[in-house]
């Protein structure tokens, strides 16, 4: 028998918003430079930039971007 791999139920996989926004950052730091800003996230998503800013956060924690 099989033993279940017990850390399975943690593993928490982005989005695909954060994967979004993940590309985005790396893509415009090619390109320009520089990190994005938050408002330049945002506009690039289409949210305000408080949700921009929690994706961010997110990624982060995870350990992208």
């Amino acid at each position: 028998m099989i033993e279940p791999i017990p850390f399975v139920g943690m593993l928490r996989l982005p989005t695909q918003r954060q994967i979004e926004v993940a590309e985005f950052i790396v893509k415009f730091y090619n390109e320009s430079g520089r990190s994005p800003t938050t408002r330049e996230v945002a506009k690039h998503l289409g949210c305000s930039q408080n949700n921009a800013w929690r994706l961010m956060k997110t990624i982060a924690k995870k350990g992208g971007a």
